[in-house]
């Protein structure tokens, strides 16, 4: 099939366009081209019936892993998942977290004022002294739809 040629050549793509991009040759918003090839491509690998029609040809080798084509691949066994749900004790503790969680979140709330206002904050109610939070900026991004 001629179109996977791309996926053939995808070290040589890959190795050209950095080098491209690097020297200045490609006008670096085709950055933004990458990351949409990279969304469309994702559409494949997250397709549900794909997926299926694959781990079913996988599952027919009686070996766990192997190499196709220079990838070395791995075929693992779903995994199973415990419930709880079932135990009177368990929801008690579940619901104990759920009130303990929006008691963090209320706290945060008041941190991230605190830390706006550049000085720690006094609740009125209780006298509590609420210390600011810390802040961490993240690396900017770019993002296509």
């Amino acid at each position: 099939m001629r179109e996977l040629q791309i996926i053939d050549n995808a070290d040589v793509i890959v190795s050209a366009f950095k080098t491209a991009l690097r020297n200045g040759d490609v006008d670096a918003r085709e950055y933004a081209r990458l990351l949409q090839f990279e969304k469309k491509l994702s559409t494949i690998t997250k397709d549900k019936k794909i997926r299926d029609i694959a781990l079913e040809e996988f599952s027919k080798y009686p070996e766990k892993e192997g190499e196709y084509k220079g990838v070395k691949w791995t075929y693992k066994n779903g995994s199973g998942r415990y419930g709880y749900e079932h135990s009177e004790e368990w929801q008690k503790l579940k619901e104990q977290e759920e009130k303990m969680g929006e008691l963090r979140k209320q706290l945060e709330e008041k941190m991230k004022a605190a830390y706006k206002t550049n000085s720690t904050i006094v609740d009125e109610e209780t006298g509590e002294v609420i210390p600011p939070a810390t802040y961490t900026a993240y690396s900017d991004s770019i993002s296509v739809k």
